[in-house]
């Protein structure tokens, strides 16, 4: 027996539905994989600028040090033989202070 036309068409739309939401679920899925990702990355970053930060101070910290030395009337070639650093790395913390 043949179906009817609104029979034909509620099946259809029915198919058009289960077909839609398998989509979205998989869209949703994909969705939530994208924003665990990006999410990650915002972590890390995070992390990232904490550590600059820390470096940044500690730098701050070395470079002191170094103006110590120089006051003290270590001339740079000395102050880079006793901390085992290049004397351009002395000039950048001498920079750095100013």
């Amino acid at each position: 027996m043949a179906r009817s036309r609104t029979a034909l068409k509620t099946d259809a739309l029915e198919r058009a539905r289960a077909a839609r939401l398998h989509l979205d679920a998989e869209r949703e899925s994909r969705d939530r994989s994208i924003e665990t990702a990006a999410a990650a990355y915002f972590t890390a970053n995070d992390k990232r600028a904490d550590l600059l930060e820390q470096i940044r101070a500690i730098e701050a910290e070395m470079g002191a040090s170094v103006e110590a030395l120089r006051s003290l009337g270590e001339p740079a070639g000395r102050i880079a033989q006793l901390l085992r650093i290049d004397r351009k790395d002395v000039r950048r913390y001498q920079r750095d202070e100013e």
